[in-house]
């Protein structure tokens, strides 16, 4: 029994909510889950009269970065609950190994193998216990990585384990791309920015109006990222739904104008649990990928009854069909490069309504994601990512050259010192400092964002120590 304090009364200790089990303490003390049986502005700290000691909540805000070529830097909110955290590793997002116990909040874990992806989950630790482990993220290490994942999949949908970040990393891994990643509450909380990277990559799963696919917060973060010249990737089947048939004024012009996409349908002819196979419209982005099916929760993840049927608008175009469906009424995928509304800077978007997690066999999703990121001009290079120790220091020659207003700069470390990579305009004055740190040898790269920086050439230098000092032109053309 529990008594609520605007006169709610429950007899039932739990319920079913999302095809799962789920207690009314657990619902209420949830920060998303709380608006199924609560009006108020946040998550219950005490859902009952009878305070229970209970371990810390689940650790729902961090996220992961690699530095250098075999360390990843964990970023946690800090949580005054919590004395300590036990950080679990793997290899494949499914067997983790024992658990590292770490006291702060902000650490990294050494000793890695350099090139290799690596999967984390994480516990919160205090003296009245352990929370429930953490969904699952991912990086690569050994680069300076140009891709956030942002793992934004969090209802509790039957057949979600929260992991499906596995899917994503490895579609990166197999087309040699470099990432970090994050849950979207580290992007509304500010612990990691979109703007610190070429390209974002949201999994949305089927998160649809209860959880929300995108708060206010994070549509101004998203926002400003393609206004910026960012490149978004972002794939749910409840994502028209949510924002244009259920949303609010905000939210249409969110999918409207940023995503380029238009509700139609909650699934193609409204039936649910029938269509499952899709295949790329030729000319589009995904010319030449054959087609493919997306999961009926026969194959590793959720059960996608409910795709939306959406169009493009603004300037969008269309990439993906329904196979056996009238495309005179819609379609399952749109992208768009160009300016964005109240942009400095063209960015790109792909936005598709089928979970791109949920996409099989694993071979389409790596000629998908190669396909998107070559589109995302994106540079792709086992080399960026080489654990032979270079023979000598070398700059390259960044690219793209000429750039707006983005570049990829690669640099060859020797031996270990202290880098400084900065950059000057042509009157010698400093602009920006891009490295300024000790590395081991090895390759690396960075990312030079030049949006707060007018038209014209600037000197990239690169000093290692006393040993080295090396500078090429670069031009920013607007």
């Amino acid at each position: 029994y529990m008594d609520y304090s605007h006169g709610i009364r429950f007899l039932n200790n739990e319920f079913f909510l999302d095809g799962a089990v789920k207690k009314i303490n657990q619902i209420l003390t949830d920060g998303i889950l709380y608006k199924v049986l609560s009006n108020e502005a946040g998550a219950m700290l005490q859902p009952t009269y009878i305070s229970t000691a209970t371990g810390p909540l689940q650790p729902k805000s961090f996220g992961i970065k690699s530095e250098g070529t075999n360390k990843i830097r964990f970023i946690i909110k800090e949580d005054p609950a919590v004395q300590s955290y036990s950080v679990y590793g793997s290899t494949d997002g499914v067997t983790f190994n024992p658990p590292l116990s770490v006291s702060s909040n902000n650490f990294t874990v050494d000793n890695l193998v350099p090139n290799i992806v690596y999967y984390i989950k994480i516990k919160a630790v205090n003296t009245l216990g352990s929370s429930v482990e953490s969904e699952v993220l991912a990086c690569k290490t050994g680069a300076q990585n140009p891709i956030l994942i942002v793992n934004g999949f969090d209802r509790a949908s039957a057949g979600n384990t929260y992991n499906f970040i596995r899917q994503h990393a490895s579609a990166f891994n197999q087309d040699s791309a470099c990432f970090n990643s994050c849950t979207n509450d580290a992007i509304t909380d500010g612990l990691f920015n979109l703007t610190d990277y070429l390209m974002a990559d949201y999994i949305l799963g089927d998160e649809s109006t209860v959880d929300e696919t995108f708060s206010t917060a994070e549509q101004e973060k998203v926002k400003l990222f393609l206004q910026q010249g960012g490149k978004l990737l972002v794939s749910g089947c409840e994502l028209a739904w949510d924002l244009d048939f259920k949303g609010s004024a905000s939210d249409k012009d969110f999918i409207n104008n940023f995503l380029k996409m238009k509700y139609i349908d909650d699934a193609p002819n409204t039936q649910s649990a029938t269509y499952y196979q899709c295949t790329p419209i030729t000319p589009s982005i995904f010319s030449g990928v054959p087609s493919f099916y997306f999961d009926n929760g026969t194959h590793g993840t959720i059960n996608v009854k409910w795709p939306d049927v959406v169009k493009a608008v603004n300037g969008g175009e269309v990439c993906l069909t329904y196979n056996g469906f009238d495309t005179s009424y819609g379609y399952a995928g749109v992208y768009y490069s160009g300016m964005f509304n109240g942009g400095t800077y063209p960015g790109k978007v792909v936005a598709l309504a089928v979970p791109f997690e949920t996409i099989y066999p694993a071979e389409i999703r790596t000629d998908l994601m190669i396909k998107i990121l070559s589109y995302f001009d994106i540079v792709l290079s086992e080399e960026s990512n080489s654990i032979t120790t270079p023979a000598d220091f070398k700059l390259y020659q960044n690219f793209p050259n000429p750039f707006n207003p983005t570049t990829t700069i690669k640099y060859d470390v020797a031996s270990a010192d202290f880098i400084d990579i900065t950059v000057y305009d042509i009157l010698g004055k400093k602009v920006a400092q891009l490295v300024d740190e000790y590395k081991p040898a090895g390759t690396y790269q960075t990312i030079f964002n030049a949006s707060s920086l007018s038209s014209g050439i600037y000197i990239l230098e690169l000093k290692a120590g006393e040993k080295f000092i090396h500078r090429d032109k670069m031009t920013l053309l607007k």
